[in-house]
């Protein structure tokens, strides 16, 4: 199991790039134009639709990041390959919608007429509509470079699909910003530096362009922590160390709850389940923070991350006692059993070896993958956030009837040992133990990113390396 964030792909064009310096590789042409187009497509999917204005609409003050993008030199292609109004093709390419109006008469722009309204295909808006995606194959620096950009800006799509909207604040835009053009910037010194004068003009406007605007964003960027969360896994056959066994098992377990959850009617077990997990992986991940070695975090940050992590497990275990007794008369799938059994064998070995460390045990590395798995049980219990009640609404949730206060209608059932509906005055305390275990979740989220597991430099100091 092997996974890749955007943070890692970011890392590798820095290599790549700081490679390409120390060497006379020349750039040609036509290498800038995809790197160029590349850039701008990142650029593009971090800020997302957001990122047009159209004319006659209200124009609020702009955060620096938008600014920065609508100021990009005229992109060589556009983003999106989608059918915009000439109003939304005038403000992407920041043109006078006159003016494409009047190649649409003179039959120099061709368009689409659906219900009353001229669409036109942003492709066919491409100034340069010859550039290509850069060739995995390619082993110019130049080109590698342009292929982690590219995989980058398609984590970024993923993301926004299931976030529907922005993943990421103004102030990690802004840091990320700066981190891109730091990187556009360095690749146009070389090009200007290796490449013919004749195509100079491109590199030359870029790199003017990104000069002014990481002086413009350096003030309001943060560092992206985000763009740890945009990950792309891909499975290796036969995990062979404790850290591909552990990132195996989260990998799992993260695709098989949320369909679980939602199921028509979810098992209580699923439930149980969950928040038995939660509890285990907390304190693993406690294990883990406590025997990593002091000069990796601050003391403050270890003691704030470890006390949000006791308080979670607490909360997670006692979400999970009521439901010891409690059935929705549905089953977990295999699936679900197979993939929690597998994370639960991962996280005892990892809580065996977290107080010493084996040589194929990799402890930073593991806490990276328990904060994913952190950051997936969030998810989890967002998703079932309501859950818990709703069932009890519906009269799912079913107890032995001995166990319940005693009635007249449920005297038969009691005797006979029967299953009956629990009510929601029953059970008062089910939605409020698992509101508490959500926002728990929260925090442990907050401080395991406060703890920065997943170190990054600074905007600052990304623009000063480059």
């Amino acid at each position: 199991m092997s996974t890749t964030s955007a943070a890692d792909l970011l890392a590798h064009a820095d290599l790549l790039t700081r490679q390409m310096r120390d060497s006379d590789v020349p750039i040609s042409g036509g290498q800038w134009a995809t790197f160029d187009v590349t850039v701008h497509r990142l650029m593009f999917e971090l800020v997302g639709p957001g990122a047009l204005h159209e004319p006659g609409m209200p124009r609020t003050a702009l955060a620096p990041t938008l600014e920065v993008f609508r100021s990009y030199p005229e992109p060589l292609r556009h983003p999106v390959n989608t059918r915009l109004s000439l109003r939304q093709a005038a403000a992407l390419t920041s043109k006078p919608e006159d003016s494409l109006r009047r190649r649409v008469q003179h039959g120099n722009l061709h368009v689409v007429r659906d219900a009353g309204i001229n669409l036109v295909n942003t492709r066919d808006l491409d100034t340069d509509p010859d550039v290509t995606p850069a060739d995995l194959g390619d082993p110019h620096p130049l080109a590698r470079i342009a292929c982690a950009l590219g995989a980058a800006a398609d984590l970024a799509v993923a993301e926004r699909q299931v976030a529907q909207g922005r993943f990421m604040d103004d102030a990690q835009v802004a840091g990320t910003y700066v981190h891109i053009l730091s990187l556009a910037y360095s690749a146009a010194r070389h090009a200007l530096a290796h490449g013919a004068v004749l195509d100079a003009d491109r590199p030359l406007a870029v790199a003017q362009f990104a000069e002014q605007s990481i002086d413009l964003l350096r003030e309001a960027a943060e560092r992206p922590m985000a763009l740890v969360r945009l990950t792309a896994t891909s499975a290796e056959p036969a995990p062979a160390t404790l850290n591909e066994r552990l990132e195996a098992a989260v990998d799992h377990w993260t695709k098989a709850t949320e369909p679980e959850l939602l199921r028509q009617v979810p098992s209580a077990d699923t439930l149980r389940m969950v928040a038995n997990q939660g509890a285990h992986l907390y304190a693993v991940i406690h294990e883990v923070v406590t025997a990593t070695p002091h000069n990796v975090f601050g003391d403050v940050s270890r003691d704030e991350t470890s006390a949000s992590l006791a308080s979670a497990a607490r909360a997670f275990r006692a979400a999970d006692k009521p439901w010891e007794t409690l059935t929705t008369a549905s089953r977990s799938s295999a699936a679900f059993v197979a993939a929690s059994r597998k994370l639960f064998n991962a996280l005892n070995e990892v809580d065996s070896q977290a107080p010493e460390p084996a040589p194929y045990w990799d402890g930073l590395h593991g806490l990276r993958d328990l904060s994913r798995g952190a950051e997936t049980l969030r998810q989890v219990m967002e998703l079932s956030q309501t859950l818990p009640d709703r069932l009890l609404r519906s009269g799912l949730i079913y107890a032995p009837a001995r166990t319940l206060p005693n009635s007249l209608p449920r005297l038969r059932s009691q005797r006979q040992g029967r299953f009956v509906p629990v009510t929601r005055e029953e059970m008062p305390d089910l939605q409020a133990l698992w509101d508490d275990a959500y926002r728990q979740a929260q925090d442990v989220e907050h401080s395991l990113l406060r703890l920065d597991v997943h170190p990054v430099p600074t905007p600052v100091q990304r623009s000063l390396e480059l």
